[in-house]
């Protein structure tokens, strides 16, 4: 099921303290290395915690307003879960099915499809072979970039939850990096939820101290409509009496909670842990306990979608979009985007 921290028990302290001095050493090691660098502008988008902080929606938004400023835009990603192991080149328009290209990059295709797609264990690789194809205003958006050091970034774009500053090193918590970290980000976003303004807004004035040569802004996911899975026929709320959740990404209770604020109260939940990928079983059993069908995630649906069985469910998968809090925010990091 769904993975959480340790917390603060002393094994779960003990790795921490060994975790620390290895990522303070591999970052000094960066500090001095040479990155390779890409022939196109790139820009970063990544996190120092691991999962669920909305790099995903915040790597589309990137990508929408480049491609509406007549940019060509490549995602390079590494496709964390897929089956092939061979590097992959998408071009617009072109579809692939989720195994080939993971399951975010699958939502970053059905999102912008005027989008180029580089998949591959090897980014670098996958930007000299796009190099070839693209114009050279184009641009390349790295996924989950941020701790991806060995490439060049000319923007650097950190995503974090409302209340980045409480967190511990994983295994203890969350943080892939410490806080301190931030000082090599161009822009921090903070992102949560509507009713969460307050809180974002004052994580993004603290950090604004703290990191002063950053831009900080704050934005909160809103849903947009729902979509089912079998039909692509959309609706402001499923046309489901008694909806189990089924999700498979991380730190769940925040699509829960999303759920609930339509009003939607889930008959049960099904959480699994980041990129699971779901089996038959696991699809059926909650309509066994008297669910009439599925709620789930985006990036869920891409990986369920494989399943035939899909097809005699009714399953609807919530698209989610970002909202800047202030609009000279928004103005202030489009501006940057287009420098």
């Amino acid at each position: 099921m769904h993975l959480q921290p340790l917390g603060a028990n002393p094994f779960a302290t003990a790795l921490a303290f060994l975790y620390g001095p290895g990522v303070y050493l591999r970052n000094k090691w960066y500090d001095h290395a040479r990155a390779y660098r890409p022939p196109r502008k790139t820009i970063s988008i990544g996190g120092i915690h691991a999962g669920g902080t909305g790099k995903t929606p915040v790597a589309l938004l990137v990508g929408h307003h480049l491609v509406e400023s007549g940019r060509q835009v490549a995602f390079l990603s590494r496709g964390y879960r897929r089956r092939l192991k061979t590097p992959v080149i998408v071009r617009p328009e072109e579809t692939r099915p989720w195994d080939e290209i993971g399951d975010e990059p699958c939502v970053m295709r059905q999102e912008l499809p005027e989008a180029w797609l580089g998949v591959g264990a090897s980014r670098a690789r996958s930007a000299s072979r796009l190099s070839r194809l693209l114009d050279q205003s184009a641009v390349f958006v790295l996924d989950d970039g941020f701790q991806h050091r060995s490439i060049h970034r000319d923007l650097d774009i950190v995503c974090l939850p409302p209340d980045p500053f409480r967190d511990r090193l994983i295994p203890s918590g969350y943080l892939r990096e410490p806080l301190s970290s931030l000082g090599r980000a161009d822009v921090l976003c903070v992102i949560g939820a509507r009713h969460e303004t307050d809180i974002l807004e004052g994580s993004s004035q603290r950090l604004e101290r703290r990191f002063p040569a950053a831009m900080t802004v704050a934005l909160y996911q809103e849903a947009q409509c729902w979509v089912c899975l079998r039909t692509g026929e959309e609706a402001d709320r499923p046309p489901l009496k008694n909806p189990a959740v089924l999700t498979g990404i991380a730190r769940p209770e925040r699509y829960i909670r999303m759920v609930r604020e339509q009003g939607i109260i889930p008959h049960s939940v099904f959480s699994y842990e980041d990129h699971h990928v779901f089996t038959g079983s696991e699809i059926r059993g909650p309509l066994s306990g008297g669910a009439d069908g599925l709620c789930t995630t985006h990036k869920d649906a891409c990986r369920l979608r494989s399943f035939a069985l899909v097809q005699s469910i009714d399953i609807w998968y919530l698209k989610v979009v970002l909202r800047f809090c202030r609009e000279t925010a928004r103005r202030s990091f489009g501006d940057l985007l287009s420098a």
